[in-house]
């Protein structure tokens, strides 16, 4: 279902659309829609996947409830499955479904804690590099804090990596290059591309074992694909000085962790 409620825009409020993916966790959910509440984004899509069993219903429905917490102007669009699509559909398909009605937009997972900052670094970030086709992801997380400090701007770029990000923003024009089914992975498994790539024959071996894995569809998971398009595109990711997201979701509940 996707549902609409047109609402003036904010003054003094995010610009830039927001995309907030929930399931059934409204402890963590709960505070991930404060922080976004407290942003006042003027476009906000908020994307719920259907439960696994009947059990479960009731806490999706009480994450769902938290669009009636929309007490800001705001352009309200919903996104509630009433079947269960796992994690690797479920949250890629809502992710497309952003980027159907958005040129470009800030994501956040039920479970990425974002500070303050992050959603104006976002929108800074996304308007000045809009055109800049080198440009893949705004990162809001940096889990290298051996790096934190140590530079004189805001944020760097970067070549390498891989994982899910922890609250980022990007653009349609990355993310028509997105493939679920990571169909380019065998020839490019093979490519001096994947070679230099990798930082030495240690990550050489992991990084191919995680990319055999999401391809044999061993591995739930939608966010290795966008890796997978970066490097296939000789993209960067922006990272942020210093780490702009707090994971809350790890626990024996977290389906997206």
């Amino acid at each position: 279902m996707d549902r609409r409620e047109g609402r003036d825009t904010p003054a003094g409020g995010l610009r830039t659309a927001v995309l907030f993916i929930g399931f059934n966790r409204l402890d963590t959910a709960s505070q991930v829609f404060e922080a976004i509440r407290r942003a006042r984004p003027a476009r906000l899509y908020f994307a719920c996947d259907g439960p696994r069993n009947a059990e479960e219903r009731v806490r999706c429905e009480e994450v769902r409830s938290l669009a009636d917490r929309v007490d800001w102007p705001c352009e309200l669009h919903t996104r509630f499955n009433e079947e269960n699509m796992g994690l690797r559909k479920g949250v890629s398909s809502a992710i497309s479904w952003f980027f159907d009605h958005e040129p470009e937009g800030i994501i956040l997972e039920d479970d990425t804690l974002p500070v303050p900052t992050f959603f104006t670094f976002c929108e800074q970030l996304l308007e000045r590099y809009r055109d800049d086709e080198r440009i893949w992801v705004v990162m809001g997380n940096n889990l290298m804090d051996e790096w934190n400090g140590q530079r004189d701007g805001s944020y760097y770029f970067s070549a390498h990596g891989y994982g899910a990000p922890w609250g980022w923003a990007s653009w349609r024009r990355v993310w028509r290059h997105y493939d679920v089914e990571l169909g380019q992975w065998p020839a490019l498994r093979e490519s001096t591309l994947f070679r230099d790539f990798l930082l030495n024959k240690d990550e050489a071996r992991e990084a191919t074992n995680i990319f055999d894995h999401v391809h044999a569809g061993r591995m739930n998971s939608w966010s290795y694909q966008l890796d997978i398009t970066r490097i296939t595109n000789h993209a960067l990711n922006i990272i942020p000085e210093v780490n702009l997201i707090r994971n809350i979701g790890f626990g024996l509940e977290g389906t997206h962790t």
